[in-house]
């Protein structure tokens, strides 16, 4: 059987918490690394004949040597079980002329880097791959993906009679960020741009929010295998796996760090809440509603974080104080006709005030 694998945006060097665990690494990392231990155990459990990494498999372009040591025992452990493994470069890997998975680069037969885009044949059955990293030039925007792709585009006719898989690292417009947060750059690549390369399936990596970005087509974001931030916690996790030879597409989940917000109004709603609650082994926050309740909470900061900690949380991320709310005009916008508004009168009678009162010293 043809299966493939694909996880994206581990941001394996993704460090937020000082906590230190038992293998000497912050929290983070010790789970973004669990993360991809259960994606390693599973292809082999699988009989995947190769993984994918659709990007960002770093967090910084200049991981520390442990963290690079640690991936490649595990890229050894897919190759030792005659796995191919396939990284694409993603923003986050990336720094101008630089990127971090260089020193990969003919590591071994079995590991492909994919830094430019390409198209490559799969054996000798007639699915093609085609590849869209985060490349210098778009580092260095020099060009853009929606240029990548409008050539792609094309150059679909050479590839008629070929099953295209393609997989990526980009943003598309229209598509969610996070859960709240949607892609509204218009000049960014389409969804009805990608529909129209008839591709027969799309693999994207860049927003960790696991989605289908189109009615017709199969066009994915694969989303992040753990959890990075809070605003991915309620989001699923994990990876898929295609079989090529059925056309099949399977999710994998992945019981990823549990992240929890308290909203509480006061101390009293704190206290009540950090004792009710079932805080083990999660990354907790609380999140205060009002100003002057964030200031009364915070004088019993070492109070709560000491019952947090016996309610056997992993970790208490701190106190959240309110945002600040945005000023709102008190004029509806829809209410001021644009063609009525002269500029230039009402530039004069800024100029004639700051005069007056310049003339008044």
């Amino acid at each position: 059987m043809n299966k493939i694998a694909i996880a994206a945006d581990l941001h394996l060097n993704n460090n937020p918490y000082g906590k230190i665990m038992d293998d000497l690494l912050p929290l983070k990392i010790h789970d973004n690394f669990l993360a991809l231990d259960f994606f390693v155990d599973k292809c082999i459990e699988e009989g995947v004949c190769r993984a994918f990494f659709v990007g960002d498999v770093f967090d910084s372009p200049a991981p520390s040597s442990k963290v690079r040591r640690l991936l490649n025992k595990r890229i050894q452990k897919l190759v030792w079980n005659n796995i191919e493994v396939v990284m694409l470069v993603g923003n986050h890997d990336s720094y101008m002329e630089h990127h971090a998975l260089e020193p990969l680069i003919g590591w071994t037969r079995k590991l492909k880097i994919i830094e430019e885009t390409g198209v490559e044949g799969y054996g000798d059955s007639n699915v093609c791959f085609v590849y869209i990293p985060h490349t210098r030039k778009i580092e260095n925007k020099e060009t853009t993906f929606k240029e990548y792709v409008d050539k792609l585009k094309c150059n679909m006719s050479k590839l008629k009679d070929k099953r295209v898989i393609l997989f990526g690292h980009f943003g598309v417009f229209g598509a969610l960020r996070n859960d709240s947060n949607t892609n509204k750059t218009s000049e960014d690549v389409s969804v009805i741009d990608l529909e129209s390369l008839n591709c027969e399936i799309c693999f994207l990596g860049d927003y960790h929010k696991r989605q289908k970005i189109s009615k017709t087509k199969e066009i994915w974001y694969v989303g992040s295998m753990e959890r990075q931030d809070f605003s991915e916690m309620n989001q699923d996790k994990g990876f898929c796996i295609y079989d090529i030879d059925d056309k099949q597409l399977e999710w994998v989940n992945y019981a990823a760090r549990k992240m929890i917000v308290l909203e509480c109004n006061g101390l009293p709603e704190v206290l009540s809440s950090v004792q009710t609650s079932d805080l083990k082994d999660s990354v907790v926050k609380i999140r205060i509603t009002g100003l002057q309740e964030f200031f009364d909470v915070q004088q019993r900061f070492n109070e709560i974080a000491s019952m947090v900690r016996e309610k056997e949380a992993m970790f208490f991320a701190g106190l959240e104080k309110p945002k600040p709310e945005e000023h709102k005009s008190s004029i509806p916008i829809e209410s001021i006709d644009s063609d009525s508004i002269d500029l230039y009168k009402i530039v004069e009678s800024e100029i004639e005030e700051i005069s007056k009162r310049d003339s008044e010293y």
